[in-house]
């Protein structure tokens, strides 16, 4: 994540081990902070306190360096949609990441930015008679939603009537979570004539249609797209293999380029483009207050100076005390 350590840094004598604690900036609890630990024999301990604490420095200012691989930088949401179309033009699928409520990080999946601009985007003609993109949202975390949709979903099945003949007034978004408190277009989306394609993954994903060329996927809770086997779960009629632009809420979409095609499917990585979009979201800053907890190490926090350690940790007493105090470790 990091990259390699500077070459100056040499190896001490006496250094057992060395780890990073990276933390979470979305808990509120003591334990959150980032940290550099380092154990050592006691006699290198002043040594490894002063390695200790210029690791812990380039830690620190490697924030501003922090990026993610070089197929999918991390870009502006503006920049993001003109980077989208000139793809899309150019005859390459798209794989685009709303970095701003990325679900893998642990966020509330719930801020309806992307699907908003979207519409609002492919509502309007384009120049020379071009055509938009199709896009598939997958997905958007509103448990009501979705359960609004199966229970229009049993209607139908009963009145025999095709889904297309039921009205679908849906409201979305922003309101499990903290995605409302982060400006315009983050709050909850009003979608006045939806249509639902389907029912998937036993009852806890809907499909609807937004708009003709944009398909939404509703969860019931945030889910982060790892793997072909989640991907699956869309099933064949939605498949992202069938769409211009797959959005998803996560990081680094570039590792999921391969499952974004059907089995068995050859594709080349010159004909998919792959964004990451700085959205504002439930991991946007600044973040709620939260009493407890420090400031964030991620996006950077330039009022906030590095702190030296407390202290060090001694030998366990105890179970365990002869091996520790012949190896000295503190």
């Amino acid at each position: 994540l990091l990259g390699p350590v500077d070459d100056g840094v040499e190896a001490k004598d006496g250094l057992l081990d060395a780890s990073f604690f990276v933390g979470h900036g979305h808990e509120n609890t003591p334990r959150v902070g980032s940290a550099v630990v380092l154990t050592c024999s006691s006699e290198a301990k002043e040594a490894c306190g002063i390695l200790a604490q210029q690791l812990a420095q380039w830690y620190w200012d490697r924030r501003t360096e922090f990026t993610y691989p070089r197929d999918s930088s991390t870009t502006p949401w503006h920049e993001a949609l003109q980077e989208m179309y000139a793809a899309y033009d150019q005859g390459q699928k798209v794989l685009l990441g709303d970095l701003g409520d990325n679900a893998n990080a642990g966020t509330s999946g719930d801020v309806p930015f992307v699907c908003r601009k979207l519409l609002e985007k492919t509502s309007v003609p384009r120049e020379g008679g071009k055509a938009h993109p199709r896009v598939l949202i997958a997905g958007l975390a509103d448990h009501a939603a979705v359960k609004t949709c199966a229970e229009l979903w049993e209607r139908a099945h009963e009145a025999a009537k095709p889904l297309s003949e039921l009205p679908l007034p849906l409201r979305i978004g922003a309101g499990h979570a903290i995605g409302a408190d982060f400006g315009e277009g983050c709050e909850a989306l009003v979608l006045s004539d939806a249509r639902l394609r389907g029912i998937v993954n036993e009852g806890l994903w809907a499909i609807v249609d937004a708009s003709p060329c944009i398909t939404l996927v509703l969860q019931t809770s945030p889910w982060a797209f790892f793997s072909r086997a989640d991907v699956a779960r869309l099933t064949e009629a939605f498949h992202p293999s069938n769409y211009d632009v797959v959005v998803v809420k996560r990081g680094n979409v570039a590792s999921l380029v391969e499952p974004m095609f059907s089995l068995g499917e050859a594709y080349e990585p010159a004909k998919v483009c792959c964004i990451m979009s700085t959205t504002p979201g439930a991991n946007s800053y600044p973040m709620p207050a939260r009493p407890r907890l420090r400031p964030a190490m991620y996006p950077e926090c330039p009022e906030r100076e590095w702190a030296a350690p407390v202290g060090t940790v001694p030998p366990r007493c105890g179970r365990g005390q002869k091996r520790l105090s012949e190896a000295d470790e503190a």
